[in-house]
């Protein structure tokens, strides 16, 4: 571990985007700012109409963070400038359709919604269009979701079971990995079509192959102090990784912690 910072509030999203992390808060209608080498705030974000705050992204090319509000819709702010516009991003005119955003991922300036119920996946294109959806198998409670570089996705449940799974754009379940999953939480996409799996109730980051099988654990609870983690960026270049997790169980107090996986 590089640096951490305890807080005081639920935090439901945090992105690592150059020398900032950006964190969303719970039931916070703002983004904190902090350097990335010493976890310093440096700035805030409004966000006016934001209320349920669950999820937070980034697309780094086109550097704009994405919010997903619990409450039906999805917030975009512009870093690209001064003003650092913000908007209701979808439902909108083109995808006009209600929807309710548990979590959000990016790839290749695309966004991914996974569904609150859990049934269903929504990737939008920049512009705000749907351009797949994909239903999961019935039951299925998926928390997070990321888009593989061959076009199939990779989602962790909590229903039927605590597993990770690949399904191809029909929904077809392709591969499963639920070897000791306890609350699968949050993905990454790594290197080599590698995933991170951010598992909460076994307070461990897994490493899993193109395959869904157990390469390696990354972080865990005895040698890293990890304590329900609950979220994570991570950049693939640099092997930096923030998580979100809590420092302590008494009070309820809540860290932003910085590792080097390289």
């Amino acid at each position: 571990m590089t640096s951490q910072r305890q807080v005081n509030n639920w935090v439901v999203g945090v992105v690592l985007l150059e020398d900032q992390v950006f964190v969303a808060y719970d039931q916070q209608d703002i983004i904190c700012i902090y350097r990335l080498d010493d976890l310093q705030p440096v700035d805030v974000i409004k966000l006016g109409g934001l209320q349920l705050a669950n999820d937070l992204v980034c697309c780094c090319q086109s550097r704009q963070l994405y919010v997903a509000d619990l409450t039906h819709c999805v917030w975009r702010v512009s870093l690209d400038d001064h003003r650092r516009r913000v908007k209701k991003w979808i439902p909108n005119k083109r995808s006009p359709e209600d929807i309710s955003p548990l979590s959000l991922s990016v790839t290749s300036r695309q966004v991914l919604v996974t569904s609150y119920d859990g049934d269903e996946l929504r990737l939008y294109s920049s512009d705000g269009r749907l351009a797949t959806r994909v239903t999961l198998p019935t039951t299925s409670k998926a928390r997070h979701a990321v888009q593989t570089p061959n076009g199939t996705f990779v989602a962790c449940r909590t229903l039927p079971r605590h597993d990770v799974i690949e399904v191809d754009a029909s929904g077809h379940v392709m591969r499963v990995n639920s070897a000791e999953l306890n609350w699968p939480r949050r993905l990454s996409l790594c290197v080599n079509g590698d995933v991170m799996v951010l598992d909460s109730g076994s307070s461990r980051l897994m490493l899993l192959d193109g395959r869904l099988r157990l390469k390696r654990i990354l972080l865990d609870r005895e040698q890293d102090g990890l304590m329900n983690p609950w979220r994570l960026s991570y950049t693939v270049d640099t092997g930096q990784l923030v998580i979100s997790d809590l420092s302590s169980h008494v009070d309820r107090q809540w860290r932003i912690a910085v590792f080097n996986l390289i």
